[in-house]
């Protein structure tokens, strides 16, 4: 499970089918008198499936065929999203047929973005960005050590040195987002027919300026495009980036540095958080301010970020404690409380030894108060993280016979464990180690009798944090040893932790 907030957060990504153009989706109830859609038109289902069918059986080039119609006819319908459906199978379909055809695609698709109108122009603008982009991670070594091109063929990205590249992606992403009220009165549902849609997401993005603007963002923050090193190099490097959203969209922002990625996604954020700090409904808002604060983090050179953080964090949940948002952001100061306990080093201070069970009180509290909430859906799977139980077990490789001995136990979230030792031929061991594993290697060493059973309570102060303890362990005869141990005395695999290790006496 992963982070973007978090695999867990509701608000899945949606795509543009077939390319994968990953970005959030949702819906937010305007003020503004939506801008009028094109039409429909007639529907283009049969069209659709019949190059379904064809491409289950690898007729490329009669997809392609019924692709082109499509785009004909939707020309005809003046239907922007299946316009854009079509032009996206293209380039697809002419990826499987060669290469040369793939490039000729794209140049196509630049061509038809340069030329189009209002809102199929500022779309198709996204998705050259995204495609550029993407064929450049594709091709990293094709552009490694190439030097400026100067007799390069504009149409072809081939012979196109890397900060050409870059400098298109940038152009395409700025140019989606051109006449941007325009875009703030256009439903994002009038490109439903190219969107995988979630459940209860559209409250996220909106607006058609709130999907362009997000994917625009997306790669600004991006840190892998930052490979120009200009004299005047823009940094976050003042307090007042981590300001309340009212008061961060009031900066004035400047900067020499011309091609700075950063520079752009500040500003963009800026102009998303403006666009929403009047809305009843804060969730877009919110949504905006979290992905705007994370970035400065990261990004931010000042000293004290972590605590300006952590402080904005707080005045934003306080700000909407009566809102189920509130609970999104009690997860994002969570997750920083636990990152802070990750960094507590026992027997050297107590500094963030508290930390994590900060983390889950907080948690808890978000849960109690909205259960159905994003949040607490979040909140529940890091409270899984840090209460996981965790065992580890190491004893010196030869202990004397007839002699107590030393083990070493790292536990975390355990007050209790039972350990069972059993004696093993270390020819049999080699071979039972070689042919088992995990479960089937657990449930054999304990069909095996046992030479020495007991339980051992641990000193667990519920903070959340891995210790460990010295355990002394009982006299043996010579022989090969196999010492289990667990958090319960039936050392059932999957459902406790269970450790062992091997030593000679």
């Amino acid at each position: 499970m992963k982070n973007s907030r978090i695999l867990l957060i509701l608000k899945v990504s949606l795509i543009f089918i077939i390319i994968g153009s990953f970005t959030l989706l949702n819906e937010r109830s305007s003020p503004s008198k939506p801008l009028l859609i094109f039409p429909k038109g007639s529907s283009y289902e049969k069209e659709w499936a019949k190059v379904d069918s064809l491409q289950k059986k690898g007729l490329t080039r009669s997809s392609l065929d019924i692709v082109n119609g499509i785009l004909e006819k939707a020309r005809e319908d003046n239907n922007s999203a299946q316009i854009v459906k079509a032009l996206i199978h293209r380039v697809k379909l002419n990826s499987n047929i060669e290469e040369d055809s793939y490039v000729k695609a794209i140049s196509e698709l630049q061509s038809e973005a340069d030329r189009s109108m209002f809102p199929l122009k500022q779309v198709l603008h996204s998705i050259t960005a995204d495609i550029y982009w993407r064929y450049y991670q594709n091709n990293r070594w094709k552009f490694y050590n190439r030097t400026e091109t100067i007799d390069f063929t504009p149409e072809d990205i081939r012979t196109w040195d890397l900060k050409k590249l870059l400098f298109e992606v940038i152009r395409n992403y700025e140019l989606s987002l051109e006449a941007p009220e325009d875009l703030k009165r256009t439903p994002v549902t009038s490109f439903d027919d190219v969107l995988v849609k979630e459940t209860n997401t559209r409250k996220y993005r909106p607006m058609l300026y709130d999907f362009l603007a997000h994917r625009a963002i997306d790669f600004f923050m991006n840190e892998e495009p930052d490979i120009t090193r200009p004299a005047y190099k823009f940094e976050l490097d003042k307090e007042n980036y981590f300001n309340d959203a009212p008061d961060f969209v009031k900066l004035k922002l400047t900067t020499k540095d011309s091609v700075s990625l950063k520079f752009r996604a500040i500003t963009v954020l800026q102009e998303l958080l403006a666009f929403h700090l009047e809305d009843a409904n804060p969730e877009a808002l919110i949504d905006v301010d979290l992905k705007r604060l994370k970035f400065v983090r990261n990004q931010s050179v000042v000293e004290t970020k972590d605590s300006l953080y952590f402080k904005a964090l707080t005045r934003l949940g306080r700000s909407y404690a009566d809102h189920k948002v509130s609970a999104e952001v009690t997860y994002e100061i969570a997750t920083l409380l636990n990152e802070w306990g990750s960094k507590y080093t026992p027997l050297t201070s107590d500094d963030y030894k508290w930390e994590k069970k900060k983390a889950v009180e907080i948690c808890e509290k978000a849960i109690e108060k909205y259960p159905e909430s994003f949040g607490a859906t979040n909140c529940n799977y890091l409270l899984a993280l840090i209460r996981q139980k965790a065992l580890a077990f190491t004893t010196d490789q030869v202990a004397i016979p007839e002699k107590h001995f030393i083990a070493l136990l790292k536990f975390k979230n355990i007050d209790k464990v039972y350990f069972r030792i059993v004696k093993l031929d270390y020819d049999k061991y080699r071979k039972t180690i070689r042919k088992k594993y995990g479960k089937k290697l657990i449930d054999y060493y304990k069909t095996l009798d046992a030479i020495s059973e007991w339980s051992a309570g641990l000193d667990n102060d519920g903070d959340y944090q891995q210790h460990a303890v010295e355990l002394k362990m009982p006299e043996l005869a010579k022989g090969h040893y196999i010492i289990m141990v667990a958090t319960d005395k039936d050392f059932t695999y999957n459902e406790n932790a269970i450790a062992y290790s091997s030593c000679w006496i």
